[in-house]
């Protein structure tokens, strides 16, 4: 008889044939031998599947004038003003998803230093914008929506945590802007080595970040940027100081390297962040510290700014730094019906939805906290019962009209009678076209027409008739006659008056009725607008 040979038998998917203690049989493989994971990847089994699990998290910041670290480590300073890429997916792994996150920078109020100013992320053929002091929004194609919006079924979610806006992806990336001047990337090990721009090449070496989109890498910060530079239409960003480059003097550098300033960040005896000091080295701090603060003239938000960043990475490692802001004078002020919280849920109770008590992942956050009874909509705390609407993964305050498509074929209202979305069909105007101008979706005109009244008045109308005309009473000089429910109302009179001929006449004030308000510009008041 002769002996047990496998090829004589096929076995199923995820099996193959072996020969155990004379039995010749089909055993079940270990999905794992057979996955193909990342070099930062750990293969585990869930539910009989092989499934690839990143190793652990990459982070990447940039905050205050901004100072930069990479996902491996590596600290530097940079003041360009343009927009650069500070993170896309490079390399030919098919596998991974594409993204891109680029930044903007701008001046405010010192030349010798930048601030993160809005940040663009371009994911799963969406493009969201965070732009600074927009709080409680996000643009999505260029269209402003209220937090928390839901794209693509939850591939990507964007909501508030603490003070910033969150954007996070079901594979993991999170990008966390606080509308203001902080700004933090994290990447799963999955990306190991398949990124670039200013958050370097995330491969585990801090000794060759400085890499151009080609590979090639280069000595000096300013060409490593510029070569991330992305095209914008801001013709006077620059990339580099222009004429005397910032410095500090000694005496001013030992004054804000002392405890009254960025010394509270080292201070380790009796020092109010001494316990994160061995989780969280604060050198490179307490250094931007310094560089913000001399180059600002010993400017208090910079300080904060610098003790608020170390105080997040602390919160991050789990530990809580009681009363740094009493400290530091440091005060957090909170809109109307919140409160300061030193560690509140990363995940606030929100609208529309506010009875749903929402997932919550990681460590709790500084933030401004809705007082009890109140959640937040948008940028506002507001009683639970005041919520509005969700329609399509994003969220419409009380009233708010909005166009569900991109067309302009069906106008939608948040109905707070029946707390739903009430749409029909509708469309613009043949005089108009739908698109979206400063972030809202509408029906614009294709046109303007102009209508002038200059000299003793010489008056030209919107379709072009000229004549003279020398009354000194009120006028209507243009209003809305149309009983179209969709057009604003509005008056514009014109008073006019003699000066020194009674032959002639000249504007001598200007009203206009709109939205309410009269804004009147007078004669009698130069350079000076009254709205009542």
């Amino acid at each position: 008889m002769g002996g047990l040979v496998c090829e004589e038998i096929s076995c199923p998917k995820d099996t193959k044939c072996e020969i155990k203690n004379g039995i010749r049989a089909c055993y079940n493989v270990d999905p794992c031998k057979v996955a193909n994971c990342r070099a930062k990847e750990t293969c585990k089994v869930e539910k009989g599947e092989a499934v690839c699990v990143p190793q652990y998290i990459g982070t990447c910041w940039a905050w205050g004038d901004p100072h930069y670290r990479t996902f491996d480590g590596y600290n530097y300073d940079f003041q360009g003003t343009c927009t650069y890429t500070i993170s896309k997916t490079s390399g030919n792994d098919t596998g991974l998803v594409p993204f891109s996150i680029e930044e903007k920078n701008d001046n405010r109020g010192n030349t010798a230093v930048s601030f993160v100013k809005l940040v663009i992320i371009s994911v799963y053929g969406y493009t969201v914008t965070i732009e600074k002091f927009q709080y409680g929004k996000v643009q999505v194609n260029g269209e402003v929506l209220n937090l928390p919006v839901t794209l693509d079924d939850g591939k990507i979610r964007l909501f508030q945590s603490g003070l910033s806006a969150v954007l996070e992806t079901d594979f993991g990336m999170r990008v966390t802007y606080d509308w203001n001047w902080y700004l933090l990337i994290q990447l799963p090990s999955s990306y190991y080595d398949s990124v670039g721009g200013l958050c370097g090449n995330f491969n585990g070496n801090i000794k060759d970040e400085m890499r151009e989109p080609d590979g090639k890498q280069v000595s000096s910060v300013i060409d490593w940027a510029k070569s991330w530079r992305v095209k914008d239409r801001d013709l006077f960003c620059w990339d580099y100081c222009k004429g005397n480059c910032p410095t500090c003097e000694d005496s001013a550098r030992k004054l804000y390297e002392s405890d009254a300033y960025c010394g509270v960040l080292t201070k380790a005896v009796d020092g109010v962040f001494r316990e994160c000091h061995v989780k969280v080295d604060p050198r490179d701090f307490f250094d931007s510290c310094v560089y913000d603060v001399c180059l600002n003239k010993g400017a208090k938000a910079l300080l904060c700014q610098a003790t608020a960043a170390y105080a997040g990475t602390c919160l991050k490692e789990g530990i809580i730094v009681k009363d740094w802001r009493k400290i530091t004078g440091c005060t957090m002020k909170c809109q109307a019906n919140s409160h300061y919280e030193a560690c509140a849920s990363p995940c606030p109770q929100t609208c529309p939805f506010p009875e749903n008590s929402p997932v919550c992942k990681g460590t709790c956050v500084e933030s401004c906290q809705c007082d009890q009874g109140y959640v937040l909509s948008g940028d506002k705390c507001v009683p639970a019962a005041s919520c509005g609407c969700s329609y399509q993964g994003r969220y419409y305050e009380p009233g708010q009209k909005f166009w569900a498509d991109e067309s302009c074929h069906v106008i939608c209202q948040c109905d707070t009678s029946l707390k739903m979305v009430v749409c029909k069909e509708s469309s613009c105007k043949s005089s108009e076209q739908c698109k979206v101008v400063d972030g809202v979706r509408g029906c614009h005109p294709l046109s303007y027409s102009t209508c002038t009244a200059s000299g003793d008045p010489h008056y030209r109308t919107f379709d072009g008739k000229l004549y003279n005309f020398m009354g000194t009473c009120i006028y209507e000089f243009v209003k809305l006659c149309s009983k179209d429910t969709g057009l604003t109302p509005f008056s514009v009179k014109v008073q006019n008056d003699n000066r020194g001929s009674k032959a002639v006449s000249f504007t001598k004030v200007v009203t206009i009725d709109i939205f309410g308000m009269t804004v009147t510009i007078s004669k009698d008041y130069p350079y000076k607008i009254l709205v009542s």
